[in-house]
């Protein structure tokens, strides 16, 4: 407001006022400057040549422009007809990637079932590994048995032959039957391993009879039965007998005030 109260004195004859500070808008003229033409003899022409020089040049331009849109539109086509390709060849090889998952998956099945029933050809195969450590070690204390009961025929043998005596000195006899007598030892330790084993073996697999009996035992309800008690696998299962098909109906008016109005029903 002081600018301009300054700017009116120094209009009228008073004071100059303050400086002005930078430059004034301008507004745009009407109309844009005139430039020269180009250097060309169309434009020193009649406007009828101008004219038709310029229509030519627009002609060629648009068929410039004609060839590029087909270009455009091939390239788009190629684009398309690639993007579907692309989009087919993913589906094929999402199908591939789940037919290997599959493939693996029968695989590694019919190898487990392949090794299982090796297993299962095997002596004792299938039996849990408590019953055939009580087998191993029961056949373990068998054959120290066997050992034993050989070795001491020998040394009885030896005691009964008259002719040892003259065979072996006393010293040597003596040496015998105390290495007879530590056999009998061995042999009534090992004996006595032999009951335990026995025990041991027995009990295992009286629990592996009782086992496998209840194991064969099902209890399958009524619908999975035939009528003799056998179970129907492998045959299908025949479709259930349902009800036959009855009508509920429901009393009308008062009856059922909280569900309809007076005088509807149901069936």
């Amino acid at each position: 407001m002081k600018a301009l109260m300054g700017a009116a004195k120094g209009v009228f004859g008073g004071d100059e006022g303050p400086p002005p500070v930078g430059e004034a808008w301008w507004p745009p003229p009407d109309k844009p400057p005139l430039l020269p033409p180009p250097i060309s003899p169309f434009f020193q022409g009649q406007p009828a040549a101008r004219a038709r020089a310029i229509a030519t040049e627009s002609g060629w331009f648009g068929a410039l422009a004609d060839v590029a849109s087909g270009k455009a539109q091939r390239e788009s086509a190629n684009a398309m007809y690639y993007s579907d390709e692309a989009v087919t060849k993913a589906g094929e090889a999402a199908g591939y990637r789940e037919a290997a998952v599959d493939w693996d998956k029968v695989n590694a099945m019919t190898r487990s079932l392949n090794e299982l029933l090796r297993k299962s050809q095997l002596p004792g195969g299938g039996d849990p590994a408590e019953v055939l450590m009580a087998r191993h070690l029961k056949d373990q204390t068998q054959a120290m048995v066997d050992e034993g009961e050989a070795a001491l025929k020998r040394f009885k043998y030896l005691a009964k032959n008259e002719d040892a005596e003259l065979i072996f000195d006393d010293r040597t006899l003596e040496e015998i039957q105390k290495a007879q007598d530590t056999l009998e030892d061995h042999q009534e330790m090992a004996l006595q391993a032999l009951a335990r084993a026995n025990a041991h073996h027995g009990k295992m697999e009286h629990i592996l009879h009782d086992w496998n009996t209840k194991s064969m035992v099902t209890h399958l309800p009524k619908e999975m039965m035939k009528p003799n008690g056998d179970p129907w696998w492998p045959d299908p299962v025949p479709p259930a007998h349902l009800p036959d098909r009855k009508i509920l109906l429901f009393p009308t008016g008062a009856g059922i005030k909280n569900f309809s109005p007076p005088g509807t029903y149901f069936l």
